[in-house]
């Protein structure tokens, strides 16, 4: 499941957005082409081992100013909540 996709207001989402969010196959949580990434020999992606970890590191997006919607952190509690229930 995606949290949040890249999108440009209208493009193809009413959002702007610089990051790409999503369940990963292989377990925890994906930033596609993560933007925080500076290393040039590492694939350019962060995989959280949970949503808390996540969500610390979305907060790491915002504080560096990158393009994050307001409803990516309330989606990821959501799906945290949900899967401690």
């Amino acid at each position: 499941m995606a949290y949040v996709r890249w999108s440009y207001p209208g493009k193809p989402h009413a959002y702007d957005s610089a990051v790409y969010i999503y369940d990963s196959a292989y377990g925890g949580i994906d930033c596609c082409g993560c933007l925080l990434n500076s290393d040039p020999e590492a694939i350019r992606g962060y995989t959280a081992a949970d949503h808390d970890e996540m969500i610390d590191h979305v907060r790491k997006h915002i504080e560096a100013g990158h393009a994050v919607p307001d409803f990516v952190i309330p989606r990821l509690e959501e799906a945290r909540d949900e899967e401690n229930e």
